[in-house]
Formats: C-alpha cells, structure tokens, sequence
C-alpha cells in the first residue's frame, strides 16, 4: 500500500547517506541482477553523474550532488509505483525494479554530519530495469517517460548533470548499451 511505502520510505536513511554501497526496488520476486532468469531478455536505462571533472559530461558541482541523489532516487521510485511506465496495449509494467548505487566518498567521522563526504571520486548511477527489451519502440518510450520524471523532479537545469539528463540503455542479452537518449 501507499500508506506501507511511505513508512519505510520515511524510515530509512535517504539515498545520499550511501557509501560505496546501493539501494535497490524490485518488484516481489526479482533480484536486481542481469543473471536473473525473469530479467535475462531486459535491460536498464542508465543515468551516472559525479563530483569529478567539471568538463566531463556526468558532472555535478559537489554543492549539488547529496540533493540530486536524493532527488532522482525519489522521482524514480514514485515513476516505477505510479503507473507511470505502464505499458497501455498489454496492460503490464515493462519497468520492474530502481537501483541507485554511490560510488567513492567517504564516510562521516565522528564529530562530522553523518552524510557521505562529497569528494572529487564521488559518483552515482541511477538505475530504471525492464524486463524485457524486445521492442524497440517501447524501450525508448519508457526512457523517455524516465527522463521526463527526472527533469520534473530537478526542474533547475543548474543542479543536473552538465550536459543534461543523457541516458543509455544496457541491453542484457547483448550485454551493450544499443541506445541513448
């Protein structure tokens, strides 16, 4: 229920607080990994960012990087509970799962906020699983449909990536990326 997800969602530590480790959302009955035999035919729309190099592409000033996590890991997982990335001609969710995963950094010591330290390693991928990726058309629909969530989640263009929301999708049976947005 709605009412369940908002109690756990409240009661524990927000995405940002991650160090070198990952939280995931699956729906019941699905691991988060591509040797899943129910995902094996899917894939995932990526979208990575860090604090390092200000000319790199995924770049975030340090300033930004706690609320932009915490930002897309919401939008993310209220898109995936809403029926956002349901499929209207079958009638099913071709989205199954979120995953976020925080990268570098360092933990708070003792007398320091308990937050992540930002530093110029740190980095994030926010991940949006399919279960499968068979159809073209309605893999980049469902990208789309994630980027739209992420834009209106962080409206300001300034605490995004430096070149945008540009996302790539791992297709598992290829084990490539075959598509960008």
């Amino acid at each position: 229920s709605a009412e369940a997800f908002w109690q756990l969602h409240r009661s524990v530590r927000p995405a940002s607080a991650l160090c070198n480790a990952d939280y995931s959302f699956f729906v019941e009955g699905l691991t988060p990994a591509r040797e899943d035999p129910k995902l094996q035919t899917g894939g995932r729309w990526l979208l990575a960012f860090s604090v390092g190099s200000p000319m790199s592409r995924s770049y975030v000033p340090e300033e930004h990087f706690a609320g932009l996590v915490d930002a897309v890991w919401q939008a993310a997982l209220l898109a995936l509970l809403g029926s956002r990335f349901e499929d209207s001609a079958e009638g099913g969710r071709r989205a199954c799962g979120v995953a976020i995963s925080l990268r570098g950094g360092r933990a708070a010591s003792a007398g320091e906020e308990e937050d992540i330290q930002a530093g110029p390693g740190l980095s994030a991928k926010l991940a949006l699983w399919l279960r499968d990726a068979d159809d073209k058309e309605r893999v980049m629909a469902v990208g789309r449909s994630f980027r739209e969530a992420l834009e209106a989640a962080v409206p300001d263009a300034s605490r995004g990536p430096r070149c945008g929301w540009r996302l790539a999708f791992d297709c598992f049976q290829r084990r490539a990326v075959t598509m960008r947005l």
